[in-house]
């Protein structure tokens, strides 16, 4: 089984999302957390997992990217995000996937109750409370196109918000990548375990 796991943004010209306040950028933390599931996930089950130093958003990079997933033909590929907001008291989690799919949907699902079993614990700041299967009312579909051009199963997921005091105070714990990436491996690994139908 053939893995990929995709960085969010560049880390040069493109952070991403910032918190000024925490010290905190989106693509260094989404760097961490694809590493820390790689490695849960070799870990977990005997998978070819590889992990992409994303090189930006825009149009050249992204056609580099959607080439590559073309050229290496994963059975799964996920891409790590944080979320953002101009209302920093708004913070959950959320992925997404294409509707149609019932493997992808089944993967978000596990992926989100993981999650929501470590906020039960309290050991994540906040409910992860939503698993979107695109298209969806409210979501710009073209800012998907990781999901949307590439050419096997594809999740996008984003675990919390960057803008969020609770979400930074997590996010700056010495674990909180491993936590986040254990949290991913194991919703794909409990379901596809026992290999792809």
């Amino acid at each position: 089984m053939k893995i990929m796991i995709s960085v969010a943004h560049d880390g040069a010209d493109d952070k991403g999302a910032v918190n000024k306040e925490f010290g905190l950028n989106e693509y260094e933390f989404s760097q961490k957390v694809s590493s820390a599931c790689s490695t849960e996930l070799n870990r977990l089950f005997d998978a070819d997992v590889s992990y992409v130093y994303d090189i930006g958003q825009v149009y050249p990079h992204r056609d580099t990217k959607i080439l590559k997933l073309k050229k290496d033909s994963p059975d799964l590929a996920i891409e790590i995000h944080l979320n953002a907001s101009t209302d920093k008291a708004i913070n959950y989690g959320s992925v997404f996937h294409w509707g149609t799919n019932q493997l992808t949907k089944n993967i978000a699902s596990k992926i989100a109750d993981k999650f929501d079993a470590l906020s039960a614990k309290g050991i994540t700041p906040h409910k992860f409370n939503k698993s979107v299967s695109l298209p969806a009312e409210g979501y710009d579909i073209k800012r998907f196109w990781f999901i949307t051009k590439t050419c096997c199963l594809t999740m996008i997921i984003e675990p919390m918000f960057i803008s969020n005091d609770s979400a930074c105070l997590f996010l700056n714990k010495k674990n909180s990548h491993k936590i986040v990436g254990g949290a991913v491996a194991s919703g794909i690994y409990e379901v596809l375990k026992n290999g792809i139908a």
